[in-house]
């Protein structure tokens, strides 16, 4: 019995420190926004990779890059995971204003060039309500 209860640990412990590896590195948007409003997050500057997660993902949300690392450097993404075949859209709003939308193609991690040395992105949640909109990133470092 007690070799099971081993077992099935150290089956478990790498699939948990894979979900909560680098939480701190972790950008968390709020929930259930209201209409007409948004929230905004700057990734903690020391951190060269983690993720943004979004629950019940409504309205929209801005996420600034902001690295402790030389100004040549650029921004990239991982393909996004989400409960739900729904779409979000996310936009590039580096300059200020949105510029196209950013391209997440199966197998391609798009990566964003900062101005001044930041990199600022828009994520639109879908209309119908889902559960998770998950994308990893990571600061590529030229």
């Amino acid at each position: 019995m007690n070799s099971l209860v081993l077992g099935a640990l150290i089956a478990v412990i790498p699939s948990v420190l894979a979900i909560f590896g680098n939480y701190r590195c972790t950008v968390t948007i709020r929930g259930f926004i209201p209409k007409g409003e948004y929230d905004e997050h700057t990734a903690p500057p020391d951190c060269l990779d983690g993720s943004i997660r979004w629950n019940y993902p409504m309205e929209f949300a801005i996420v600034h890059f902001t690295p402790d690392v030389p100004e040549n450097f650029s921004v990239c993404f991982g393909e996004p995971t989400s409960g739900s075949f729904f779409k979000f859209h996310v936009y590039d709003i580096t300059s200020g204003r949105p510029q196209e939308e950013v391209p997440f193609n199966k197998g391609t991690q798009p990566c964003l060039e900062p101005l001044n040395g930041t990199v600022s992105i828009e994520i639109k949640a879908p209309e119908a309500l889902t559960y998770l909109w998950l994308v990893k990133y990571y600061i590529n470092v030229q």
